[in-house]
């Protein structure tokens, strides 16, 4: 392979996304390029389809078929390469983390382009002196559902009032997509701006001459303040998550000035955490959320009542 310049380069960080295709190499900034790579295709797939189709439905599938079924995708998931070249050299763990803003930005314009979801599925870190590289599998929550309601019949029912709601009610079917969205978001701000959008779209009737984060806390009935409480440093701080998250929302879709000095101190300072810990960040109401689309399947939500 003739290897580009812009991929020679040390130090650097090279992340492999798969779903998007490019036809040309993309200098998206003076130290980040986008190169297009051969398809991972669907070999993989393609092989546990057959054996699927073989030991459980008991189709015949001979060599040729299975060369069949690989080569119908043998052009999918295209794949790019964005690479961010450095100036300074420094461990694997510090260069990712300086690139990371830069490659998060350069995916949202690669999407833009393509008109796909770039995913990232590796890094590949290249100091000065050595190379590192680690895959970046899809995260499951493996979740395991125990409990009375979950499990069983119940669950089952509920399931089935959900998947019928999504065909009979657009506004529902249209906060059930805003949530699955915001799942895949992986800047935290822009995650709860989502989760908080799809709570607004559930609390559409409940608008009615109220703010929307009145609205919001009263769907999740929880008008006096929808408090959280966060142990920071030895100490318990609370603040009202409907608040954090309506600004947050208000700020990217508006433009509305988000100054962190408005809110109550244990507020600030639980921001000013949050932050600094992404993955707690991305979790604020979340959990709001999936008890919201079950209240709503049930016929139990507060933004059906109006």
């Amino acid at each position: 392979m003739n290897v580009p310049i812009h991929l020679q380069h040390r130090p650097a960080v090279h992340q492999l996304l798969q779903g998007a295709f490019i036809q040309e190499p993309l200098h998206l900034r003076s130290n980040v390029s986008a190169y297009p790579l051969d398809a991972l295709g669907f070999s993989a797939e393609a092989q546990y389809t057959a054996r699927y189709a073989r030991e459980v439905v008991g189709a015949t599938i001979d060599e040729a078929g299975l060369r069949s079924l690989t080569k119908q995708g043998e052009h999918s998931r295209p794949v790019i390469v964005v690479a961010v070249r450095l100036v300074i050299d420094a461990t694997p763990e510090q260069l990712e983390k300086n690139a990371a803003t830069e490659l998060a930005n350069a995916r949202m314009v690669l999407g833009w382009a393509a008109g796909e979801h770039p995913e990232p599925f590796a890094l590949i870190t290249a100091t000065l002196k050595d190379v590192h590289f680690r895959m970046l599998p899809p995260q499951t929550r493996r979740r395991q559902r125990l409990g009375f309601g979950n499990t069983g019949t119940d669950y089952y029912s509920q399931l089935y009032r959900i998947l019928a709601l999504t065909e009979q009610d657009e506004r529902f079917a249209f906060a059930l997509s805003l949530y699955r969205d915001a799942l895949r978001e992986d800047n935290p701000e822009f995650r709860v701006a989502r989760f908080f959008s799809c709570l607004e779209a559930l609390a559409y009737r409940l608008k009615k001459g109220v703010g929307s984060r009145t609205a919001v806390r009263k769907l999740i009935g929880l008008e006096s303040g929808a408090l959280s409480t966060l142990h920071i440093d030895g100490t318990n701080c609370q603040y009202d998550r409907v608040e954090l998250a309506g600004r947050i929302r208000d700020k990217l879709f508006h433009g509305v000035p988000f100054d962190p000095s408005e809110l109550s101190t244990d507020a600030q300072y639980a921001y000013t955490y949050l932050r600094e810990h992404p993955e707690q960040m991305r979790e604020e109401l979340r959990i709001d959320c999936e008890l919201e689309v079950a209240r709503w399947a049930n016929n139990a939500s507060n933004g059906q009542k109006s």
